[in-house]
């Protein structure tokens, strides 16, 4: 395994690059359940012969992706997680749960997972990105547009040419009847 990390704001390590020295084959190019099911089979073997971190949470990742694209959400949510808790600084792990936790409507450990997102951003897209996310999540799932404003002000200080982020303000000062912002 290779990792190459670059300084990135306030001397925090950016996001990590992963080279992988696998010890088989991939199977060969074809197409269909055969083939991720296939697929799925070799990287878990690479798994149960890796020690390095690093590996273990990029072969996880890609388990995790592959299973989510066979339809078994449950156990792709498994690997992702177990892919950022291995390396928690790996932030695409991390970015492709929140997705899934989204599309399944299960938010009890999503602003736990928001939160994880902006401690990790290397850059300011990624910080206004985890920004964001905490914003919606305080409107559409709390309901709370309180909580958001912080969040959506916070933001526009450090991206305030960010479309997403005056479009979210205008949306809160609606739902607290403040045309002022």
């Amino acid at each position: 395994v290779a990792i190459r990390e670059r300084a990135g704001r306030n001397g925090a390590a950016a996001r990590m690059h992963v080279s992988i020295f696998l010890t088989s084959r991939p199977p060969p190019p074809g197409q269909g359940q055969a083939l991720l099911d296939q697929s799925l089979g070799w990287l878990r073997s690479e798994l149960a012969h890796s020690t390095a971190p690093e590996q273990i949470a990029a072969l996880r990742y890609e388990i995790g992706r592959l299973e989510e694209t066979c339809g078994r959400d449950s156990v792709a949510v498994r690997d992702l997680l177990a892919a950022v808790n291995t390396v928690t600084r790996f932030a695409e792990p991390l970015a492709r749960l929140i997705a899934l936790i989204e599309r399944h409507r299960s938010f009890k450990n999503l602003p736990m997972l928001l939160e994880h997102l902006a401690r990790i951003a290397d850059t300011p897209d990624d910080a206004a990105r985890a920004r964001l996310g905490r914003a919606w999540f305080a409107l559409r799932h709390q309901d709370d547009a309180r909580a958001a404003l912080p969040e959506i002000e916070a933001l526009l200080g450090v991206a305030p040419e960010d479309a997403g982020a005056w479009l979210t303000l205008e949306i809160v000062g609606r739902r607290l009847e403040r045309g002022d912002l």
